[in-house]
């Protein structure tokens, strides 16, 4: 076996000698650094402009982020329409009590499946 690839994995070589593979603030950052980041995003047709909220965890939970985002940046519109494919996420239980919450002031349009 050569010496190159013997010390592949090895700070002294190989592949851990690429700068953009160490987490850019230390090794307590090293598992947050690999994780995947999920975003959720509705776009303003009138203005361009983009809402966006993020997390860890693309779920039901996200997508209500989201729907308060919308609700708080648009309150003085009487209501918001969002129209959307049919994962199964935007027609859960917790989404449907954000709705309710919401009382009305967002307003779902699904795409035909």
């Amino acid at each position: 076996m050569s010496d190159r690839c013997s010390r592949v994995g090895d700070r002294r070589g190989g592949v851990q000698d690429t700068p953009w593979l160490y987490p850019p603030f230390g090794a307590q950052l090293f598992s947050w650094f690999w994780e995947k980041f999920y975003l959720a995003g509705a776009l303003d047709v009138r203005t361009g402009r983009l809402e966006t909220v993020g997390d860890f965890r693309k779920d039901s939970k996200l997508f209500g982020q989201l729907l308060f985002r919308l609700a708080a940046r648009y309150r003085a519109a009487r209501s918001v329409h969002v129209v959307l494919d049919n994962y199964r996420i935007h027609r859960s239980d917790l989404v449907k009590r954000i709705l309710a919450e919401l009382c009305g002031k967002i307003v779902l349009h699904f795409l035909p499946a």
